[in-house]
């Protein structure tokens, strides 16, 4: 039995590193989105494919083109130091990944009020992905989650309890 790798360790690179922590793993990471994959997402410019002994737990590495490899820091990722993707970098990440796999985007499952849709825009241009359709979807979302906050909380407020003795009407 080999054993596991730390998650560190397989990132180590020479100059930088070898990948950087992204998409959905990034995005729950910094409260983005709450549905956790089962698996660690890394972007990476230089493989591809699963690595499942590597403590916190297995990987998933995914190719991103070497010109897509910015918009990462180093922070604190399930106890380790490791690189990860800013969120609107993840994003901008995911959707390559969508684009690629022809997966189902979940935009309506992001949390939008928690990205800055400015440097979202900027880094979707510097990826080379047309910003329109995402900002239109945060917006349309956006609009409708503040509609439905503000019938909730604006709204009638819900009657009152009858406070009548026990089998005696309130009139």
């Amino acid at each position: 039995m080999t054993a596991a790798l730390s998650l560190p360790d397989l990132l180590a690179g020479r100059t930088e590193p070898a990948g950087y922590v992204s998409f959905l793993s990034a995005l729950v990471h910094h409260g983005v989105l709450i549905d956790s994959p089962a698996l660690i997402q890394i972007a990476s410019p230089e493989r591809a494919g699963r690595c499942r002994d590597v403590v916190p737990g297995p990987v998933d590495f995914h190719l991103i083109p070497r010109d897509l490899h910015f918009g990462w820091a180093w922070e604190r990722f399930e106890g380790v130091n490791v690189p990860v993707a800013s969120p609107e970098k993840a994003l901008v990440d995911w959707l390559h990944l969508v684009e690629e796999e022809c997966l189902d985007p979940r935009l309506e499952e992001i949390e939008w009020d928690a990205l800055d849709l400015g440097r979202l825009e900027a880094l979707c241009r510097e990826a080379g992905v047309d910003p329109e359709p995402l900002l239109g979807q945060s917006r349309r979302l956006l609009d409708t989650s503040h509609v439905q906050w503000r019938l909730r909380w604006e709204g009638a407020p819900p009657p009152l309890p009858d406070s009548s003795p026990p089998g005696r009407s309130g009139t």
